[in-house]
């Protein structure tokens, strides 16, 4: 439970950017009685806070689409949660092939350095589909195409088409879909 009761502070201190704390527990056992008396003796020390976001790479996708995945900004504490948050959202964009978030000493603070290898928007994907028909046992050969481009107006839109040709059926699509909707 000691342990716990250290990596509960730890905790505590890094939601405040205090990523170098330190915490030692001093255990006193007293010579009579069943009691324990532990102190934790915390050296916090600097505390690390976000002066500057920098986003490179982002060559396609709009820069304020960008920002509103972070999930801190500019005078919030280091929080490596917090990052690895932003970093996962990022990659949930599906916009992305790298993304490289590091935080590194600035003149006034830490800053946030984001490099971004985004994905080529376009997407074209084709196939043969053989299928069975199970009364006559006949197969039918046919044909089957996908094109999308998934980051309209740099926003994360995706938008395309899609047909398939067989000999006694054709279908086309037209889709879209939204990062988010209403949000």
């Amino acid at each position: 439970w000691l342990d716990e009761a250290r990596q509960s502070i730890v905790s505590k201190y890094w939601e405040k950017g205090f990523n170098d704390v330190q915490v030692v527990a001093v255990v006193n056992t007293p010579d009579t009685g069943t009691a324990v008396h532990v102190d934790f003796k915390i050296d916090p020390g600097k505390q690390q806070v976000i002066s500057k976001i920098e986003v490179e790479g982002n060559k396609t996708t709009d820069l304020s689409y960008v920002r509103r995945q972070f999930t801190f900004k500019e005078g919030d504490p280091v929080d490596h949660l917090r990052l690895n948050l932003t970093r996962k959202n990022l990659y949930d964009t599906r916009l992305f092939k790298r993304i490289d978030l590091s935080v590194v000493e600035g003149d006034n603070g830490q800053i946030a350095r984001t490099i971004l290898n985004e994905k080529p928007p376009w997407n074209f994907r084709y196939g043969f589909a053989v299928t069975n028909e199970l009364q006559t046992s006949d197969r039918e050969l046919g044909v089957t195409t996908h094109f999308s481009y998934s980051n309209l107006f740099g926003k994360g839109i995706t938008a395309g088409t899609s047909a398939k040709y067989r000999p006694d059926a054709r279908d086309a699509r037209v889709f879209s879909s939204l990062p988010t909707f209403l949000g």
